[in-house]
């Protein structure tokens, strides 16, 4: 995006301005917009829990339920990878595919009731992705700068099931 400003002699982008300013500059436009989009915020949302997920998994701070850890190694055999050696790449790779768009999650988000996270908001995603090579259903949690992951499976309303 390319600012013009009449106190500038050159045009300056979005990639030159700090993500504050650009929420400044969002919030403005969204007071002049006259049909403002219903749950602007929400929109906001999943991308600063995008934004803090990829954080945390650059640093290795993910953590499975201990509830849901059976469930996820399962549903990692049925993708094809392993948990143990291959998890820090494959949430990697769907971070950095995930647009708040993909948010697919309800609004506001659901609280999580698992003991480890309880009250904690949920941020649920289904992207396409290559690494798995099929559309893909994943929950998380963040909670201080740790990604808290509650499911990772094969999209299941793409084959039938709920």
């Amino acid at each position: 995006m390319r600012f013009n400003d009449r106190g500038f002699s050159d045009p300056f982008y979005s990639q030159q301005m700090s993500d504050g300013t650009l929420k400044i500059f969002a919030y403005l436009l969204l007071l002049k917009d006259p049909y403002p989009p219903p749950f602007f915020l929400t929109t906001h949302q999943p991308y600063l829990k995008i934004k803090a997920a990829k954080q945390a998994v650059s640093k290795g701070l993910i953590i499975l339920l201990d509830d849901q850890e059976e469930s996820i190694i399962s549903d990692a055999l049925e993708l094809g990878y392993e948990v143990e050696n291959e998890l820090i790449d494959i949430l990697s790779d769907l971070l950095s595919r995930t647009k708040s768009e993909d948010y697919a999650g309800t609004r506001p988000p659901q609280k999580s009731y698992e003991r480890e996270i309880k009250g904690l908001e949920l941020f649920a995603f289904r992207i396409n992705s290559n690494l798995p090579g099929c559309k893909v259903y994943y929950k998380f949690s963040i909670q201080g700068n740790e990604l808290w992951l509650v499911s990772l499976h094969k999209d299941r309303k793409t084959d039938g099931r709920t």
